[in-house]
């Protein structure tokens, strides 16, 4: 049986450099670094693809917070779950509550019904705390998620699930007293959890990035530094381990990204950052100094509501405008800023201030009420947006329009990101199969040749065989700025696979969503693959522009003012002239923009259909103006 020291309660307890009820502006400023990588992260700012790792950084602060102020509380026998919780509620609920509601009315109006997704259940999710439970079974955290406005909720359920769970851990630790080896406890489960995190992220990382079990070690990290450092011990250490810490932090923000091993050891850099830098807070020095800056350390008070706020902005940004250009992302940024300073002011902080008037049970009846009232707001909201829209039915048609996914993804051609690995052995066996008798076309390229390649085999006849291999996000050029796995997949297709059938490929097809170190890697592309295929067609870019053109098209209508010529990146036309003029003869280059463009560069044809699905996608009647000029006369058998 585990021996307890007995030790009467009291103020004389190693709490740590700080007391527990003082504030240490020091947090303030580290928070602010927390949410500023992840609102860069998600911007799409250059230089930061680790920029998540602010959300690891909060967990370790709330351990560091949270588990000390337990193990005070439960040692001098103060505690109380009404407290507690009240107090979570005052400082969690009111600006969530508003985000959801205004996220879902807002969302409502600007995309229609049947592009909402699954906001209505994400929002209830986020209501009960459950978000990352519901987002484990939807969706991916670095999958593309415009349509999930909701979806940096997830952390904020973990923190609420672990707020639950560890007053019952404190409490069973220290319901007699400070047990013997109380640091080594604390650091054992800490290890003991982080390996269960790796284990289970190695096994099923989609799984360990959601769950709160594998999340423990974060917060028990926190803590255990908490209890574990001697108050006042070895400050010069703990100043050079803090400027340490904070050049790994940045470190961690540059260079990791979405493939490390999240959240087993991959987040253990990042962890290991955050507690060198509590352990230098409040140790004097310029880095104390630093921290608690007034900017940063103002940008840390209101970092819960700028987390609220910022994502759903985001998502509107990347519904109307896109984030290719600085302006919107600065524009993103600043408006994070002002509106989660603005909900600090007029909902955060006057709530919190309730702390010390209302009674902890009153706290709780009046969160069950409000909450209830949310949740039943929820679909009523939904029910109101969806009238507004019926009352555009034009605007609505075009919103919702979305011809050609069953089409381009036929046949199961399109490789995915788990599956790229493999190419050309987890394809199935009709995507390139070589018929006898037949002329062989092989489209190589990203989704954008997929949905070119859907349709090029009804467009050329019976007496061609179109060979797919396309994966997402995989641009067909040797050397790409893409994925590992993607270059791997190019150079397997381009070497062994056409090796092995060399002289039977009429015609190498190259199509992608080209960008601007492209062109001299695809001349040298280009004369790799002439000796192995008769022909090769490099198809070059067509315009797309800076909004999903169906909603364009709906908004255009909406507002009586054509949108398009305003939100077409017209900048990408130069790469029109830089790819021509790199395709070596006798390699056939396709004027794509030119195809698109004639008779006249328009969003939609004359009978009204969108030429795309999205912001740069062609739909099938997109992808049939293309073909009927890259290839004008099929029939021939060119």
């Amino acid at each position: 049986m585990t021996r307890i020291l007995r030790t009467a309660p009291g103020p004389q307890f190693d709490l740590g450099v700080h007391a527990l009820s003082a504030y240490i502006p020091q947090i303030d400023g580290l928070r602010a670094l927390a949410v500023l990588g992840v609102l860069l992260f998600h911007v799409h700012w250059s230089g930061l693809p680790g920029g998540f790792l602010g959300v690891d950084v909060f967990f370790v602060i709330s351990g560091w917070l949270i588990i000390g102020l337990l193990r005070e509380q439960v040692l001098a026998q103060r505690f109380s779950w009404p407290v507690f919780l009240g107090r979570r509620v005052l400082r969690l609920a009111p600006a969530l509550l508003l985000t959801v509601l205004l996220t879902v009315a807002v969302f409502g109006i600007v995309r229609p019904p049947a592009l909402q997704g699954d906001l209505q259940a994400s929002a209830w999710a986020s209501l009960l705390a459950v978000a990352n439970l519901w987002f484990l079974a939807t969706t991916s955290y670095f999958a593309d998620n415009q349509d999930a406005p909701l979806l940096h909720t997830w952390s904020l359920a973990v923190e609420e699930q672990f707020y639950l769970v560890a007053p019952l851990l404190v409490w069973w630790l220290y319901r007699r007293g400070v047990p013997e080896r109380e640091r080594r406890l604390w650091l054992l489960a800490t290890v003991g959890l982080c390996v269960l995190a790796e284990v289970w992220t190695r096994l099923a990382p989609g799984q360990a990035f959601y769950l709160p079990v594998t999340r423990a070690w974060e917060f028990l990290a926190g803590g255990a530094l908490r209890i574990g450092l001697p108050p006042g011990r070895w400050p010069r250490l703990r100043r050079a381990g803090g400027w340490a810490g904070l050049a790994l932090l940045a470190a961690c923000y540059h260079l990791t990204d979405e493939r490390a091993h999240f959240p087993g050891l991959g987040a253990l850099p990042g962890v290991l950052a955050t507690l060198l830098i509590l352990a230098a807070a409040g140790c004097g020095g310029m880095l104390d100094r630093l921290l608690a800056w007034a900017p940063l350390r103002g940008i840390g008070r209101i970092s819960y509501s700028v987390y609220l706020v910022h994502w759903p902005l985001v998502c509107l940004a990347m519904t109307f405008a896109a984030l290719y250009s600085v302006k919107v992302q600065l524009l993103v940024i600043g408006l994070s800023l002002v509106l989660g300073a603005l909900s600090w002011a007029l909902v955060e902080a006057p709530a919190r201030a309730l702390a010390g008037r209302l009674r902890w049970v009153d706290v709780g009846r009046g969160y069950v009420l409000v909450l209830g009232l949310a949740l039943a707001a929820v679909p009523l909201l939904r029910l109101a947006t969806t009238a507004w829209w019926a009352d555009h039915p034009r605007a609505l048609a075009w919103a919702e329009f979305h011809d050609a996914r069953d089409v381009f993804h036929e046949g199961g051609c399109l490789l995915t990101a788990d599956r790229v690995h493999d190419a050309g052995l987890s394809l199935p066996e009709p995507c390139l199969r070589l018929v006898p008798g037949r002329r062989h076309v092989l489209v190589l390229g990203d989704s954008h040749a997929a949905n070119l390649g859907a349709l090029l085999q009804a467009h050329l006849g019976a007496g061609v065989q179109v060979l797919r291999a396309p994966a997402i996000g995989c641009r067909p050029v040797l050397g790409s700025s893409g994925s590992a796995d993607c270059r791997a997949w190019f150079e397997r297709m381009l070497g062994p696979w056409l090796q092995a059938h060399a002289g039977r490929i009429d015609e190498l097809v190259l199509v992608g969503y080209w960008e601007t170190g492209d062109p001299v890697r695809l001349a040298e592309t280009v004369r790799r693959a002439l000796p192995l295929v008769r022909q090769v067609t490099v198809v070059g870019p067509w315009p797309d522009y800076l909004s999903r053109v169906p909603g364009l098209l709906a908004w255009s209508e909406i507002l009586g003012t054509d949108l398009a010529p305003r939100l077409m990146r017209r900048e990408r036309q130069a790469l029109v002239d830089a790819l021509r003029a790199e395709v070596p003869a006798p390699a056939r280059y396709v004027d794509a923009w030119r195809g698109v463009c004639t008779p006249r560069c328009e969003p939609s044809d004359d009978e009204g259909r969108p030429l795309y699905i999205d912001r740069n996608h062609l739909s099938i009647a997109g992808v049939q103006r293309l073909l009927g000029q890259a290839w004008p006369e099929p029939a021939a058998g060119r």
